[in-house]
Protein backbone atom coordinates (compact mmCIF):
# COMPACT_ATOMS: atom_id res chain seq x y z
CA UNK A 1 0.00 0.00 0.00
CA UNK A 2 1.91 3.46 -1.27
CA UNK A 3 -0.44 5.37 1.31
CA UNK A 4 -3.04 5.60 4.09
CA UNK A 5 -5.27 6.41 1.41
CA UNK A 6 -4.06 6.72 -2.51
CA UNK A 7 -5.97 5.90 -6.22
CA UNK A 8 -4.58 4.08 -8.87
CA UNK A 9 -6.39 3.85 -12.88
CA UNK A 10 -6.38 0.40 -15.03
CA UNK A 11 -6.72 0.29 -18.63
CA UNK A 12 -9.05 -1.88 -19.96
CA UNK A 13 -9.89 -3.14 -23.40
CA UNK A 14 -11.32 -0.83 -25.68
CA UNK A 15 -10.06 2.15 -24.71
CA UNK A 16 -11.93 2.37 -21.53
CA UNK A 17 -10.50 2.79 -17.95
CA UNK A 18 -11.44 1.69 -14.17
CA UNK A 19 -10.31 3.83 -11.29
CA UNK A 20 -9.93 2.44 -7.56
CA UNK A 21 -10.00 5.16 -4.97
CA UNK A 22 -8.93 3.83 -1.72
CA UNK A 23 -9.60 5.78 1.36
CA UNK A 24 -9.09 5.83 5.10
CA UNK A 25 -12.14 5.59 6.77
CA UNK A 26 -10.38 6.33 10.22
CA UNK A 27 -8.89 9.21 8.94
CA UNK A 28 -11.58 10.47 7.23
CA UNK A 29 -13.69 10.43 10.97
CA UNK A 30 -10.64 12.89 12.31
CA UNK A 31 -12.06 16.30 10.08
CA UNK A 32 -15.66 15.52 11.51
CA UNK A 33 -15.82 14.92 15.45
CA UNK A 34 -14.91 16.78 18.04
CA UNK A 35 -13.48 14.31 20.82
CA UNK A 36 -11.66 11.95 19.38
CA UNK A 37 -11.62 9.85 22.29
CA UNK A 38 -15.22 9.47 22.69
CA UNK A 39 -16.42 9.52 19.17
CA UNK A 40 -13.55 7.09 17.05
CA UNK A 41 -13.29 3.78 17.97
CA UNK A 42 -9.75 3.62 19.81
CA UNK A 43 -9.48 6.92 18.94
CA UNK A 44 -6.75 7.93 21.83
CA UNK A 45 -4.85 5.02 20.64
CA UNK A 46 -4.59 6.76 17.02
CA UNK A 47 -2.10 9.29 15.35
CA UNK A 48 -2.98 13.00 15.31
CA UNK A 49 -1.35 12.82 12.11
CA UNK A 50 -3.25 10.02 10.07
CA UNK A 51 -6.49 11.08 12.31
CA UNK A 52 -6.35 14.39 13.53
CA UNK A 53 -8.92 16.98 12.00
CA UNK A 54 -5.93 18.70 9.55
CA UNK A 55 -5.36 15.12 8.12
CA UNK A 56 -9.13 14.30 7.85
CA UNK A 57 -9.93 17.64 6.07
CA UNK A 58 -6.97 16.70 3.75
CA UNK A 59 -8.61 13.54 3.11
CA UNK A 60 -11.94 14.46 2.43
CA UNK A 61 -10.39 17.10 -0.25
CA UNK A 62 -8.37 14.75 -1.93
CA UNK A 63 -11.15 12.45 -2.23
CA UNK A 64 -13.56 14.69 -3.54
CA UNK A 65 -11.33 15.48 -5.81
CA UNK A 66 -10.51 12.07 -7.46
CA UNK A 67 -14.02 11.68 -7.14
CA UNK A 68 -14.93 14.88 -9.74
CA UNK A 69 -12.19 13.70 -12.13
CA UNK A 70 -13.15 12.85 -15.20
CA UNK A 71 -15.54 9.77 -14.91
CA UNK A 72 -13.96 6.45 -16.06
CA UNK A 73 -16.23 3.43 -17.18
CA UNK A 74 -15.30 1.90 -13.44
CA UNK A 75 -15.27 3.81 -10.33
CA UNK A 76 -14.93 1.69 -7.55
CA UNK A 77 -13.98 3.11 -3.89
CA UNK A 78 -12.57 1.09 -1.03
CA UNK A 79 -12.03 1.51 3.08
CA UNK A 80 -12.75 -0.33 6.07
CA UNK A 81 -15.84 0.88 7.09
CA UNK A 82 -18.96 0.59 5.56
CA UNK A 83 -21.27 3.43 4.10
CA UNK A 84 -24.38 1.00 4.35
CA UNK A 85 -24.42 -2.16 6.12
CA UNK A 86 -26.80 -5.21 6.65
CA UNK A 87 -25.17 -5.84 10.31
CA UNK A 88 -27.00 -5.46 13.15
CA UNK A 89 -23.51 -3.71 15.21
CA UNK A 90 -23.06 -0.28 17.53
CA UNK A 91 -21.52 2.61 15.48
CA UNK A 92 -19.12 5.26 17.25
CA UNK A 93 -20.56 8.81 15.34
CA UNK A 94 -17.23 9.23 13.76
CA UNK A 95 -18.51 6.13 11.76
CA UNK A 96 -21.90 7.75 11.19
CA UNK A 97 -20.21 10.77 10.25
CA UNK A 98 -18.26 9.04 7.83
CA UNK A 99 -20.92 7.06 6.48
CA UNK A 100 -23.46 10.01 5.99
CA UNK A 101 -20.44 12.31 3.68
CA UNK A 102 -19.44 9.54 1.62
CA UNK A 103 -23.19 8.72 1.01
CA UNK A 104 -23.83 12.52 -0.15
CA UNK A 105 -20.56 12.62 -2.09
CA UNK A 106 -21.17 9.20 -3.85
CA UNK A 107 -24.61 10.87 -5.06
CA UNK A 108 -22.94 13.67 -6.51
CA UNK A 109 -20.19 11.91 -8.33
CA UNK A 110 -21.74 8.04 -9.30
CA UNK A 111 -19.13 5.42 -7.76
CA UNK A 112 -19.74 1.73 -9.01
CA UNK A 113 -18.87 0.03 -6.39
CA UNK A 114 -17.94 0.66 -2.94
CA UNK A 115 -15.68 -2.21 -1.04
CA UNK A 116 -15.47 -2.25 2.63
CA UNK A 117 -14.93 -4.38 5.72
CA UNK A 118 -15.21 -3.94 9.20
CA UNK A 119 -18.63 -5.73 9.59
CA UNK A 120 -18.41 -9.06 10.38
CA UNK A 121 -20.41 -10.41 7.52
CA UNK A 122 -20.29 -11.24 3.84
CA UNK A 123 -22.49 -8.60 2.15
CA UNK A 124 -24.16 -7.08 -1.54
CA UNK A 125 -26.07 -4.49 -1.20
CA UNK A 126 -27.46 -2.31 -4.46
CA UNK A 127 -27.94 1.47 -2.83
CA UNK A 128 -28.95 4.35 -4.45
CA UNK A 129 -27.25 2.48 -7.70
CA UNK A 130 -24.31 1.77 -6.10
CA UNK A 131 -23.00 -1.65 -5.11
CA UNK A 132 -21.94 -2.42 -1.69
CA UNK A 133 -19.80 -5.03 -1.15
CA UNK A 134 -18.51 -6.22 2.40
CA UNK A 135 -16.36 -8.74 3.32
CA UNK A 136 -15.04 -8.94 6.73
CA UNK A 137 -16.03 -12.11 7.55
CA UNK A 138 -12.29 -12.86 9.08
CA UNK A 139 -10.88 -13.09 12.78
CA UNK A 140 -13.47 -11.89 15.64
CA UNK A 141 -17.06 -14.03 15.43
CA UNK A 142 -20.17 -12.56 13.02
CA UNK A 143 -22.31 -10.59 13.40
CA UNK A 144 -26.34 -10.36 13.40
CA UNK A 145 -27.71 -9.32 9.56
CA UNK A 146 -30.79 -7.34 9.90
CA UNK A 147 -33.96 -8.23 8.34
CA UNK A 148 -34.22 -6.40 4.75
CA UNK A 149 -36.67 -3.64 5.99
CA UNK A 150 -34.31 -2.61 8.82
CA UNK A 151 -31.32 -2.31 6.27
CA UNK A 152 -29.92 1.42 5.99
CA UNK A 153 -31.72 2.83 8.70
CA UNK A 154 -28.47 4.91 9.80
CA UNK A 155 -28.90 6.74 6.83
CA UNK A 156 -32.16 8.00 7.18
Amino acid sequence: MPAPYFSKSFPLKGGNSAKLVVVDSVGLEGALVEDRGKEIRMGRQMSEHFTGREAGEKQWRWLEAQLADPRPQWLLVAGHKPVVSSCDRDRFRGDKLVQQKLEELMSRYPVDVYMHGHDHSAQHTVHRGTHHIGNGIGGFGLHRVMAPEQRHAGLQ
